[in-house]
């Protein structure tokens, strides 16, 4: 227990900087939003660069993106079935499913992996997520559009912003010049390992400002969990067990599967005119369940 706290007490204390600046009044909401505008645009692609560009690559990397779209697609189709059957209304129905579709990993998990496995193991988590992306900014996003009030019963696709979003883009980037044996100036290296550094506390720092849990809708609230994380984590099981998954593809699908609501859910809930409360309420509850579930799952599964 003593060494799980000492792994686990960096993140621990941003988490409960961020949430203490936020209930003295030190860091608002609109901060939270700006912090996660700079991680997702320039800490975290720094991180995803540098794993990548560092990496050695080899050809069972090919599966995880199908694995980290199919996954939450599977979810997404079985909280739908069972939204069906309890006659959820539309803007619930929207939240709920955008809910079970997308995992957090860039938000939420990117750090923990570093911190936990090193850059072999977040390489991995990155490619998965490069099919939660896809789920996130297509699927996702069509569903919202479809159960929202703005643009009712309408499909589309949100193509700008997959394809301008710089996770994304750097990607194809990164795996070119390790394909190619390029060295980068020591300059460029240099700045991304200065962005790399933050990812870890301007991460926790903003999870700690979103955590606000509320009673509300409290029932739907734990079915939402359990169709996000447990069934997730259940489905990951059964994946790594039918394709015989080793190695630290099992601990990404994994871990992965039954990782926290995705901030989207939040952005396409208030764009589309769908149940922000409930959005909100599920990303808090779940950013506090899945810190948990990452401590539990560190102690039962093997590093490979």
């Amino acid at each position: 227990m003593p060494a799980l706290l000492s792994e686990f007490l960096p993140f621990i204390l941003a988490l409960v900087l961020g949430f203490s600046y936020k209930r003295l009044g030190i860091l608002t909401r609109e901060d939270g939003r700006v912090i996660a505008r700079l991680v997702v645009n320039v800490t975290f692609p720094a991180v995803a660069f540098t794993a990548l560009y560092h990496a050695t690559l080899s050809a069972d990397i090919l599966l995880l993106p199908v694995l980290g779209l199919c996954t939450p697609l599977g979810q997404m189709l079985i909280a739908y079935l069972l939204a069906r059957r309890i006659r959820l209304p539309d803007a619930e129905m929207g939240v709920f499913l955008c809910n079970a579709g997308v995992m957090n990993l860039a938000f939420f998990l990117f750090p923990i992996f570093l911190q936990l496995y090193g850059f072999d193991a977040l390489t991995r988590l990155v490619i998965f997520d490069t099919g939660n992306a896809l789920m996130a900014f297509l699927v996702t996003f069509a569903v919202a559009r479809y159960y929202g009030s703005r643009g009712k019963g309408q499909i589309a696709f949100n193509w700008r912003g997959l394809l301008l979003s710089p996770p994304l883009l750097v990607l194809p980037v990164a795996l070119l010049l390790n394909y190619g044996n390029v060295a980068l100036p020591p300059a460029i290296t240099d700045l991304l390992d200065v962005a790399a550094s933050a990812n870890m506390l301007l991460v926790m720092l903003g999870l700690g400002i979103y955590i606000e849990p509320r009673p509300y809708k409290t029932r739907l609230v734990a079915l939402g969990l359990f169709m996000r994380m447990g069934l997730g984590l259940l489905l990951g099981v059964i994946v790594v067990s039918v394709l015989n998954l080793g190695g630290l593809n099992r601990l990404v699908v994994l871990m992965g599967a039954g990782m926290p609501t995705g901030m989207t859910s939040l952005i396409y809930a208030a764009n589309e005119g769908l149940d922000t409360e409930l959005a909100a309420n599920l990303i808090s509850y779940s950013f506090i369940v899945g810190f948990v579930l990452v401590m539990v799952l560190y102690t039962l599964l093997p590093y490979p």
